[in-house]
């Protein structure tokens, strides 16, 4: 019976009941006895749907070798059922596949039941079917009702009849089929897959005369090139440092900025993705890491809250309870994080690009916090199923219009968390004091400010001292962010505030355990002494 006519409350296993108010004329009651919509000569009104089903013999060999191919049907199996009729309804299906399994899981009764229902109520006449044997692929046509078969091969079936279309020159899923249609195929036990987004792309090659049609062409975001906008900016000489970013993007779409603090990696990564993705506020995100960080934060994780009642009654929210959210304990959402929700964005609008900044990225546990998508970095054609079941059956896959851009603060050792594996998943390109594109901007930025240069001068004598101490790491070096702050240039004595309340405390921290004498090596006034500088100079 037609979904909009059946009184699914009112109807048990043994009596159907129509919805009252509900009339049929003579053409439509014709129809729906044979399963058909009224007056389209057996082609549906609805749109067309798409389904891949899937069947084997009690060998293990797939039903499209023999039964399927020689009688032109497609079958599913009615081991224990009654015979039930075209049109049935879901809570009649589901009675009848809880009295046949009643030893099974409630997860295998839920997908029999679910199969069945799509068998012989869902899928109707016109619609296509796709049948996989190894990297092969037949396209049929649904041509008859379901209906309830005899002992077929010692087994009850429900059949449909179908009209294969290619069964003497099968299509190759990988060259002939959409690739994302290989990510929907990925779960071995289904029976029955809805592809019905592939409709378009599937219909010419079974039409009258059925050919492959060239493939469609694949929607793609593009990356603009660094402008001379962006290099001044962030106060770049040109824009040579910011293309070649673009263009370890455009190969692969994961990058890190690594330097030492205070060299605008964070600022740099930020305003390198708003220049890609044309400004768009809600095509990048920022996320930033940290050692309690967990996939749950970053991808999708179940998040406890009060029912909808209990908050309510407790003044938490005004929203009137739904009838089935009425528990008296927590109840547990399946809540997307930063990362599926920037994903499935960029799934939806395939033409736009979308960047997920990670700030502090080697602060996480990366192995853990990425969990399956620690393999979609590397193979962004390959779909994986989603720990927690939300993809359906469908797989996942990270969008080739999503580009991650993380910072990585090489002074902080917990760098050595990031393996190899993951290290390879990433282009790496250095921000360092001491080499393009910043050797020079802080004395550029002081000039465009209208500042004096004697910032610019201690903070190089300063990296000079770090660069020969008895540390000898180049990361340790200061970045020009430090001496940036408009509170640096606000009066005489401003200067020597962000020196002793930052500068001074970051190098202490570096020297920690050794015998150096901070404010003897490092201190301003040391160094301006070394300079012939006075403070407030000009100089």
């Amino acid at each position: 019976m037609r979904d909009e006519l059946y009184d699914e409350a009112a109807s048990s296993f043994d009596t159907v009941r129509a919805l009252t108010d509900k009339r049929l004329t003579a053409d439509e009651i014709t129809a729906l006895v044979l399963g058909e919509e009224p007056g389209q000569d057996s082609v549906p009104q609805r749109p067309r749907r798409v389904w891949v089903i899937r069947g084997t013999d009690s060998g293990g060999a797939g039903l499209i070798r023999g039964l399927w191919r020689d009688k032109g049907v497609v079958t599913l199996p009615a081991d224990r059922l009654p015979a039930l009729a075209q049109g049935t309804g879901p809570q009649r299906v589901r009675k009848a596949v809880d009295d046949a399994d009643s030893g099974a899981t409630t997860a295998q009764r839920d997908r029999r039941a679910e199969e069945l229902h799509t068998f012989l109520s869902r899928m109707r006449e016109g619609d296509i079917v796709v049948c996989t044997d190894g990297p092969k692929a037949y396209l049929g046509v649904v041509r008859g009702l379901a209906v309830y078969t005899d002992p077929l091969d010692d087994a009850a079936h429900f059949t449909r009849a179908v009209a294969w279309k290619n069964l003497d020159a099968p299509l190759d899923l990988v060259r002939d089929l959409p690739a994302e249609l290989t990510g929907r195929l990925g779960d071995a036990d289904a029976r029955i897959v809805d592809i019905s987004e592939f409709a378009s792309r599937l219909e010419p090659l079974v039409g009258p005369d059925p050919q492959r049609a060239a493939p469609s062409p694949d929607v793609e975001a593009t990356l603009p090139d660094a402008t001379a906008e962006l290099a001044d900016a962030l106060l770049q000489p040109d824009t040579g440092w910011l293309q070649e970013c673009v263009e370890l993007l455009r190969g692969k779409p994961q990058l890190i900025f690594h330097g030492p603090p205070g060299t605008g990696k964070t600022y740099t990564a930020l305003a390198l993705a708003r220049h890609l993705t044309g400004g768009s506020p809600s095509n990048v995100r920022l996320v930033q890491f940290h050692p309690a960080y967990t996939y749950e934060d970053f991808f999708e994780g179940f998040r406890p809250r009060l029912p909808r009642k209990q908050a309510t009654d407790s003044g938490v929210g005004k929203r009137e309870p739904d009838a089935a959210d009425t528990s008296t304990g927590l109840v547990f959402d399946l809540v997307k994080g930063p990362l599926r929700r920037l994903a499935d964005s960029a799934e939806e609008r395939p033409a736009e690009v979308f960047v997920l900044v990670i700030d502090e990225i080697n602060r996480g546990n990366l192995a853990k916090v990425f969990g399956e998508m620690y393999f979609l970095l590397e193979y962004r054609k390959e779909f994986v199923h989603l720990l927690y079941g939300s993809d359906e059956g469908r797989g996942f896959r990270l969008p080739p219009n999503l580009h991650i851009i993380g910072t990585m603060n090489t002074v902080d050792r917990t760098v050595a968390l990031m393996d190899a594996a993951m290290r390879r998943r990433f282009s790496f390109m250095e921000l360092h004091p001491d080499v393009p594109p910043l050797t020079g901007l802080l004395s550029r930025w002081l000039t465009e400010q209208q500042h004096p240069q004697e910032a610019a001068r201690l903070l190089d004598e300063l990296n000079r001292r770090i660069a020969e101490g008895p540390a000898n790491d180049r990361d340790f070096r200061v970045g020009h962010l430090y001496l940036m702050q408009p509170m640096a240039h606000t009066g005489p004595r401003a200067l020597d505030l962000v020196w002793r309340s930052q500068v001074i405390p970051l190098l202490t921290e570096y020297h920690w355990g050794d015998d150096t004498d901070i404010e003897e090596t490092y201190g301003l006034a040391g160094i301006r002494q070394h300079l012939g500088l006075q403070p407030g100079s000009g100089a």
